[in-house]
Order: C-alpha cells, then structure tokens, then sequence
C-alpha cells in the first residue's frame, strides 16, 4: 500500500466509524469494509512503523497491554501471588 492509499483508507475509516457513532450500527457491507480497511490500515502500520521491543519488560508490557490484562492478571498467569507490587520487579 502506498502512503496516499493509507490516508486514503484511514480517511473512509473514520466516516465508518463516525457513521457507527452517529447511527449506533452499521450495515453488513458497512461492517466488512471496516473490518477489511482496519486490517490493511494494521499491516501497513506494522510495516512502516514496527515496533520492537528492546527489553524483556518492553515486551511483556506491550502483550499486557494488547492482551488488556493488569498487573494482577499477569501475575496469575505467572504462579505468582497478585499481593506483590509489580510482577516486572520480581527476580
């Protein structure tokens, strides 16, 4: 995808969802060119812009955050007991 296709995209993407909001739904037509332009705008994003994470705390913040869990979740995930402060401390 070229940059002018992306702003492009981002541009119909936003009157999507700004029908969303006005409308409170979108049609059946509506919803697959959302999904298919929200997936494209993500492909092209994480190929112009990737992001890497430099440390192993970067990078489990980031799956915390993609995945919406807290510090709490996380430590249960882990075997840990949820009462300690911060499970990116623990050594």
């Amino acid at each position: 995808m070229k940059t002018a296709d992306y702003k492009d995209k981002s541009k119909r993407l936003e009157q999507l969802l700004k029908t969303m909001t006005t409308n409170g739904h979108l049609s059946k037509k509506e919803e697959n060119e959302l999904g298919r332009i929200s997936d494209e705008i993500a492909d092209y994003e994480e190929t112009k812009y990737p992001f890497k994470p430099e440390t192993l705390n970067e990078m489990i913040e980031l799956r915390m955050y993609q995945r919406k869990l807290k510090q709490k979740d996380l430590a249960i995930i882990l075997g840990r007991s949820p009462s300690r402060r911060d499970p990116l401390d623990w050594t």
